[in-house]
């Protein structure tokens, strides 16, 4: 049974209904008590009171449904709803569009495929009376559940989102009725188990916002909800050592799964010496023995590695994840690194560069430890993997022993993560022992991993995220906001565009820091195409790490290369200087972001394959810049000169630029 309360309030000509029920056994009927009118409800039956908190602040309204157990016995939640029931707008809708804190991509059967990862405009328009499942749109993803309604850039807009996920996770769909209402159905539920028991005195708690806005600006829709996220979760912004530093990965473009010391060292030499800006040395995947499979990849006549699918997924079947480290520790590649990554890691300290390390948390299902303890594991359906159980106490001793090992023993300092949500958030997730949801368990093992880490070491996520980084912001340091760009690939850059559209907007909101794959050569793609990639994400703050390999880059190469990694800090609030990209095809023609006081980075895009005329609009902060200076050259240009400005195929450009300031009294 449940109980419900509504509570309605207007704003701005938006009329918000929020609706509030809890779905438990003891709950025989339909009873709200009210404490404080108009602030806080509380029900009580059987020992389970559950409370309305609601908060109103100027435009936006905090609210918080607790739920603790007063009796002598355990008690079960089913569900749980609380948000928007309705939202109304007074002066009608004429074409209400959402703005989705998520990916905006779909796939096809193969998601390794960069060619059949097509990306959707961020703002979808929404049809008269159909149902959006938000979050079906990709459920092998973790959601924010963040959301922006608007009618137009100069009409009222209405955002709301939850702003934790201390133990459910939000499910949301939303209909136009095709009148002046949008309609809301949301769902709490407990990821991996049934129901949450509740023992004798214990609480939950989950919190939620919404904002009414006179206007439809998507560059500052999102604003002021992500300062109250991170208010609500933490962060990491105080300390977060990628802010400043960057790290090199082996990853892209260079050693894929055979990673081995032999070529290693050497580039770890190189990168010391040619890439000032880099801090760190980061081992990726191919280090641990592979069960079955000898993957190796093709060579051009240069002898520079191919990307073939044929040859990876043959690894990615057999990789141990993991679990090369339960088991005492059986796994490492003793061919690839004779004495252990124990004295790999001293090497790169001795070479002057700080060892960090990848860690993939799934595992074939031929490994050993995955034969001999199958109860440690979970078939989600991911190819031929298994996820760790968290809830069996077993499996979080085995990752407590593995972190003790690669992080105080081997002397690694850093982490990158990886299909690290699959434990905590997918879908198909199912624990063994129910006394805890998939939110908890994710941040046991976020927190868990930060105890074996040293505090100016960071920790990385890497792909299978989105915007819910932030539920976990307080841990982590930078996030992969986008896709393998491998020996280079326009489509997946493309992709890649339009996926870092919402991470770019937490920006300055103190959220972990959006990593846009890695700075590399991409033999693969041309030259310009290449630097319109990374000059966009240059001006998005997302630089935090190189790839690729450096042993075959030429001098000009490597000098882009640091260039581009020692521009600034990382990180900052991105603005899109292009109204319409929003619902055109997600592909910006123009951004910039503050790199000090009163300097703006600005990039000029042409994602198109023609030339074309680049039209940005002079918007926000920039309004009242009259000379930008290209980067390039540093020859000045005025407004007009860049109004349009004309741009080859798959080109860029960037230029500084000061607001004017009024001296007049």
């Amino acid at each position: 049974m449940t109980t419900d309360l509504t509570h309605a309030f207007t704003l701005h000509g938006i009329v918000a209904t929020l609706r509030f029920s809890v779905s438990a056994p003891v709950f025989k009927n339909n009873i709200w008590k009210e404490i404080q009118p108009g602030r806080c409800w509380e029900s009580r039956m059987d020992g389970l009171c559950c409370t309305v908190k609601i908060q109103q602040e100027v435009d936006r309204c905090i609210y918080q449904l607790i739920m603790t157990n007063d009796g002598d016995s355990p008690l079960n939640i089913e569900t749980f709803s609380m948000g928007p029931e309705s939202v109304s707008w007074e002066g009608g809708l004429v074409a209400p569009h959402a703005l989705y804190s998520l990916h905006p991509r779909v796939t096809g059967e193969n998601d390794y495929d960069a060619d059949e990862v097509l990306g959707l405009p961020p703002l979808a328009p929404l049809p008269e009376n159909e149902w959006h499942l938000l979050s079906e749109r990709c459920p092998e993803l973790p959601h924010l559940e963040a959301l922006v309604l608007s009618d137009g850039w100069e009409r009222p807009a209405f955002i709301e989102g939850p702003l934790s996920q201390n133990h459910a996770h939000q499910r949301k769909k939303i209909r136009w009725t095709g009148n002046d209402t949008i309609e809301f159905d949301i769902t709490h539920r407990f990821m991996g188990i049934p129901a949450r028991n509740l023992d004798p005195g214990e609480t939950i708690r989950e919190t939620g916002f919404v904002q009414f806005r006179p206007d439809g600006d998507l560059n500052s829709a999102l604003r002021d909800y992500l300062l109250a996220l991170t208010a609500s979760t933490g962060t990491r912004s105080e300390v977060n050592p990628l802010i400043k530093e960057r790290f090199f990965c082996t990853w892209n473009n260079f050693i894929y799964w055979e990673a081995n010391e032999e070529e290693l060292l050497p580039s770890v030499a190189r990168v010391k010496e040619a890439l000032p800006s880099n801090q760190w040395y980061l081992l990726d995947d191919g280090y641990m023995v592979s069960e079955g499979s000898k993957s190796v990849m093709d060579r051009n006549e240069k002898g520079e590695r191919i990307h073939t699918l044929e040859k990876e997924l043959p690894w990615f079947h057999n990789c141990p994840g993991i679990s090369f480290l339960f088991d005492d520790g059986a796994g490492v590649d003793y061919e690839k690194f004779p004495n252990g990554l124990d004295d790999f890691a001293r090497k790169v300290k001795s070479l002057g560069m700080r060892p960090g390390i990848w860690l993939g948390f799934e595992t074939s299902k031929y490994a050993p430890v995955a034969v001999k303890h199958p109860d440690w594991f979970i078939d989600i359906g991911h190819e031929s993997h298994l996820i760790p159980d968290l809830s069996v106490p077993e499996v979080r001793q085995q990752l407590r022993k593995a972190f003790k090992t690669i992080f105080h023993d081997w002397g690694f300092k850093a982490v990158k993560t990886d299909f690290i949500t699959h434990l905590t958030d997918h879908p198909k997730i199912r624990y063994r022992f129910p006394e805890k949801s998939g939110a908890e368990w994710r941040e046991w093992l976020f927190g868990t991993l930060r105890e074996y880490l040293p505090e100016d070491g960071f920790l990385s996520i890497g792909c299978w995220i989105c915007m819910g980084t932030p539920w976990h912001a307080r841990h982590v340091d930078s996030y992969r906001d986008s896709m393998d760009a491998r020996d280079g690939n326009w489509q997946t850059v493309l992709s890649n565009v339009r996926w870092s559209i919402l991470p770019s907007l937490t920006g300055g909101s103190g959220q972990p820091i959006p990593d846009a794959d890695s700075v590399s050569i991409f033999k693969g793609m041309a030259w310009d195409a290449m630097k319109t990639w990374i000059n966009y994400a240059r001006v998005g703050g997302m630089l935090v790490e190189a790839g690729g390999d450096i042993l075959r880059w030429t001098e000009e190469e490597v000098q882009w290369v640091d260039q581009c990694l020692a521009n600034d800090t990382s990180g900052g609030r991105v603005y899109f200087a292009d109204m319409a990209f929003w619902n055109r095809d997600g592909l910006p023609c123009a951004s910039y972001r503050a790199i000090d006081d009163d300097t703006y980075l600005i990039g000029l895009y042409n994602w198109s394959d023609k030339a074309a005329q680049i039209h940005p609009e002079w918007i926000g902060p920039i309004a009242t810049c009259k000379t930008f200076t290209c980067v390039k050259t540093g020859k000045p240009f005025t407004r007009g000169q860049l109004s349009p400005l004309h741009l080859p195929a798959r080109d860029s450009r960037l230029f500084l630029a000061k607001p004017e300031t009024n001296t007049h009294p």
